[in-house]
């Protein structure tokens, strides 16, 4: 039941990202704009290819929100499915072994992606990537460092409140521990919502249509 759930998991998960990727991929020609600056092109009007607006993403930005959705996904699974299933082990031993093996399985499939999305975020953040329109380069600024406002306090949530319920939910399989810790996770996962939106206020702005 235990491994199951966590294959469950990790199926979920990749199917994710395989979903965001099939949807993408027909969206991008094989081809790059220059060698010095790798950029894809969507195109906006299918239509016409000569005319109308081109969404213009950097390889980077891409990469990144790719990377946010994924892990929205992590998040909102982990937070309406993973922790209210725990509420239905209700012997202590079950429930710790549960904790266990979901624990190590997040870590891998959650944690290091989430992790990696930090640091991207940060050096993005710090680097600035140009905007294809320059009057908004501006709203690229702020969604990235709003991005990273978000992903940091989802950090803090997590170690110093649901990090430390867990590992007692894995001692002692109490579930007044579970409960608390479902009333609490909204926290993180209010968090990563919210970088998922700056990430597609920041696509959606126009910064990066060619006209």
């Amino acid at each position: 039941m235990i491994a199951r759930s966590v294959h469950d998991v990790k199926t979920f998960l990749l199917s994710s990202v395989i979903s965001v990727v099939l949807f993408t991929s027909p969206l991008i020609p094989p081809h790059k704009t220059s060698s010095t600056n790798s950029s894809w092109h969507i195109k906006v009007n299918a239509i016409d290819e000569t005319m109308g607006p081109h969404l213009i993403i950097p390889t980077s930005i891409l990469s990144y929100s790719l990377l946010s959705s994924y892990c929205l996904c992590g998040g909102v699974l982990e937070h309406a499915a993973v922790f209210r299933g725990w509420q239905q082990i209700h012997d202590p031993r079950q429930l710790k072994a549960l904790q266990s093996v979901s624990g190590r399985a997040a870590l891998h499939v959650y944690v290091v992606p989430k992790t990696a999305l930090t640091v991207f975020n940060a050096y993005l953040a710090i680097v600035n990537p140009p905007a294809i329109v320059a009057s908004h380069q501006r709203k690229v600024h702020l969604a990235l460092w709003f991005g990273l406002a978000a992903l940091c306090v989802s950090w803090i949530s997590s170690y110093l409140v649901q990090v430390p319920l867990q590992l007692r939910i894995q001692q002692t399989g109490d579930q007044a521990l579970v409960r608390r810790l479902n009333s609490t996770t909204w926290v993180r996962t209010g968090a990563i919502v919210l970088h998922a939106c700056s990430v597609l206020w920041m696509l959606a702005s126009g910064a990066f249509l060619r006209y």
